[in-house]
């Protein structure tokens, strides 16, 4: 049997997963929305609009957004448990209960400014 994390080691998991600027947006976002369950296009549309609205190639952006999110920023949000991610489905439900009370405090308080968001990367 498997121990339970500790508080500490939950809270170590969750800041390394959101050392990344799209995942922070994203939990941000599903903290903010109040919403259990989103569809990998709803958060893909979701962080594109915080990204370049003027994307030359508006489908070819989105299919990255869609492309990074499905293969890379959810599974890594799933393993910390912060979300349930189904691959098959490509759906995602929020699982706020299981968010450390200091990483809930922190993703109420920081809103990105557009500079910041994720789709402006240097």
């Amino acid at each position: 049997m498997e121990a339970e994390n500790t508080e500490e080691e939950t809270l170590d998991a969750c800041c390394d997963v959101l050392s990344d600027q799209r995942r922070r947006y994203l939990c941000s976002h599903l903290l903010e929305s109040g919403e259990d369950v989103y569809s990998l296009d709803e958060l893909a549309e979701r962080v594109r609009e915080r990204g370049r609205d003027d994307a030359p190639e508006l489908e070819k952006h989105r299919q990255r957004i869609r492309h990074e999110l499905h293969h890379w920023h959810l599974p890594k949000l799933a393993d910390t448990g912060l979300i349930d991610y189904d691959a098959g489905t490509r759906t995602v439900r929020y699982r706020e209960s299981r968010v450390p009370p200091r990483i809930r405090t922190l993703l109420g308080r920081r809103t990105l400014t557009k500079e910041e968001s994720p789709g402006n990367r240097g």
